[in-house]
């Protein structure tokens, strides 16, 4: 297994547009699942993990700050294995290259632990809810009208603002 595959890998999956809403969606679950395949297809084991952050917390102008309703959030991010160090390490693709000006972007070498996307607490494995607890919880966001949406389209607009000056 090359080294140079793993990164070139986790490069591109990092690169890719970060986006919370929208049929282009990019965000820290989708990325990483889709960096575990990709490794696991070329034999990486890795396991989703999940911690929390408050979007408060992050370089983000205060006036987009004003539309958070739900201020804590879940971030997934990755566990892989490392074989030629027999242990496990931290990767985060959720930050793409262009945000480099705002975010901590991820460097990964394919060996080390690459920084995450932000300081998180509570870090654990990622467990996936039963069916019945996922519909219940999307009818709940259905039907609650506080929720992070406004938030969540103006952080995307201002993203895309900056993704296009660093281009």
């Amino acid at each position: 297994m090359k080294i140079s595959e793993r990164i070139n890998l986790f490069n591109s999956i990092r690169d890719l547009p970060f986006c919370i809403m929208g049929k282009k969606a990019a965000y820290c679950f989708s990325k990483s699942k889709q960096l575990k395949n990709g490794l696991e297809s070329i034999g990486i084991k890795s396991r989703m993990m999940q911690g929390w952050f408050k979007w408060s917390d992050l370089n983000i102008p205060e006036k987009i700050k004003t539309l958070i309703v739900a201020d804590r959030q879940k971030h997934v991010f990755l566990e892989v294995y490392i074989p030629e160090k027999n242990r496990w390490v931290y990767v985060d693709p959720t930050w793409d290259i262009y945000l480099k000006s705002i975010f901590p972007i991820a460097q990964w070498d394919g060996i080390n632990e690459a920084n995450l996307m932000t300081k998180l607490t509570g870090v654990s494995e990622y467990k996936k809810a039963s069916i019945l607890h996922r519909t219940i919880n999307k009818v709940k966001r259905k039907l609650h009208f506080k929720n992070n949406d406004n938030f969540y389209r103006a952080l995307d607009r201002w993203i895309d603002e900056i993704r296009s000056e660093n281009l």
